[in-house]
């Protein structure tokens, strides 16, 4: 079974691009990868014509579409507006959940949180039950970016570009053309993907060539023609610093204030502006001469943001169950094997509830043992977390598996019967292996499933009703 990734995330109306064109980078790369990638859009107001392989979903409120992946595959998920009540539901849906933070937003629900920006040690995540990475080496670029950012930055002199995002308020968008008025001697591009806004303001400053939304190559041919982009400092700074070009950072969002003072403190900035700032106007116009006066070459910010964001991320998402190691189980192993015997979730699913007595389980274990029963025990960071077991009767054999309690929920039982198919190979096996599991016992059904099991029969043991899977 090959990779999956699903990806949920939201444009539009008063949220910007911001989300869907990292998420968007995300699924490209995916797919580069040969991981199947479905990203799933919420749109706020219009939907916004931006190209790349998604669907719109107002998974805000309706997620009973999320069922036929349930458990199938991790879930990623880049949201500022989603509710809790929804995300603690498809919590209940997959094994894994990632969440894409930038300011610990709320306390997640989840197994790992990432926060793709240079800002990451600023921000405390105590409060998270979750693992949090982040930092420089994940910083999100689209590939286009990272290409042309290996080839020689061709600058023309001319041009100066506007870029203040998905959403942007009119009131600032009136003083930043203003503060470019008395540079009429300058190609001045400005990108404003409303539609209305663009047909409005055209008129107004008619000696400005506007331009709708566009595409990752033409965005970064933009970007490498522009002698200087003012710009918000969200993700857009982020391709900006990558590239080395001249800019001018406008925070546009409370979201923004980390981001920006981090390039301020590098140097790739030089001025702190704020969209409600009511000198703004002019401090653009000031920053803009100092900027066109200098004469040291284009500050070149690769040196901590490398271009291979997205490659950790995909890395970090799947290696978390593909690092998994295992080993045989010795006699020294049947401390851990009792523990996980009576586990109280194990006992409730197994057959026989009663509790296991340590004198039985020792006789037990060493004579599966001595007798040719295969007892695997999985590592994750160097950590048990779960062990299968493989006895031969009847011309079958009859699994056992178990996850640790601390790392259920994490698609381990999935990755643990995986590996019975390479046991079968490794020893020869020719004759069928079987998994029984109790109707109700809904995650072991899907591990089964998931790991490549065949479905084989519904039979009546000890009056329960178990499905039966075979490989």
């Amino acid at each position: 079974m090959g990779k999956k990734l699903l990806i949920l995330t939201e444009a539009g109306d008063n949220i910007g691009l911001g989300h869907l064109i990292r998420c968007d980078a995300i699924a490209n790369e995916c797919r580069r990868q040969n991981i199947t990638c479905l990203l799933f859009v919420h749109f706020q107001g219009k939907i916004i014509d931006f190209q790349g392989q998604f669907e719109s979903k107002n998974w805000h409120s309706d997620i009973d579409f999320l069922m036929q992946y349930s458990q199938d595959c991790p879930i990623l998920i880049d949201s500022y507006l989603v509710s809790d009540e929804v995300l603690l539901t498809i919590r209940g849906y997959f094994n894994q959940v990632i969440m894409l933070d930038d300011y610990n937003r709320v306390n997640y629900d989840a197994d790992s949180i990432i926060n793709p920006n240079v800002y990451f040690d600023k921000i405390n995540y105590s409060n998270q039950k979750a693992k949090c990475y982040g930092g420089s080496e994940y910083v999100i670029l689209r590939d286009e970016i990272i290409q042309k950012g290996k080839s020689k930055l061709v600058t023309a002199t001319n041009q100066i570009a506007v870029m203040l995002g998905g959403s942007i308020s009119e009131e600032l968008l009136t003083k930043v053309c203003n503060s470019l008025l008395s540079f009429n001697e300058y190609n001045i591009v400005i990108i404003c993907p409303s539609p209305i806004q663009r047909e409005k303001f055209s008129k107004q400053y008619h000696l400005f060539k506007w331009q709708g939304l566009q595409n990752a190559i033409e965005i970064c041919k933009l970007y490498l023609e522009s002698y200087l982009v003012i710009s918000g400092c969200g993700q857009t700074l982020h391709e900006l610093a990558y590239l080395g070009k001249n800019v001018i950072g406008i925070q546009v969002g409370d979201d923004q204030i980390l981001n920006q003072e981090y390039y301020l403190e590098s140097g790739f900035l030089k001025t702190k502006l704020v969209w409600n700032d009511p000198e703004i106007e002019e401090k653009i116009e000031v920053e803009i001469k100092h900027i066109l006066a200098r004469t040291d070459s284009e500050f070149l910010a690769r040196n901590f943001i490398k271009g291979n964001g997205v490659k950790n991320i995909l890395k970090l998402i799947f290696d978390s169950t593909n690092s998994i190691t295992w080993r045989f189980a010795e006699r020294d192993d049947s401390s851990l094997f009792f523990k996980w015997a009576n586990d109280p979730d194990v006992r409730n699913n197994s057959f026989s509830h009663d509790k296991i007595k340590w004198e039985d389980h020792a006789l037990w274990f060493k004579d599966n043992l001595d007798h040719g029963t295969i007892f695997l025990l999985f590592y994750a960071e160097n950590k048990p977390i779960g062990q299968l077991r493989i006895k031969f009767e009847g011309g079958k054999g009859i699994i056992d598996y178990s996850v640790d309690a601390s790392y259920r929920g994490r698609g381990y039982g999935t990755v643990i019967l995986s590996t019975v198919s390479k046991i079968k190979e490794k020893f020869q096996i020719k004759f069928p292996i079987i998994g029984v599991v109790k109707q109700a016992n809904v995650n072991s059904i899907k591990a089964f499933v998931n790991s490549g099991f065949a479905f084989s029969k519904r039979e009546l043991i000890d009056f329960q009703m178990c499905e039966i899977f075979e490989i």
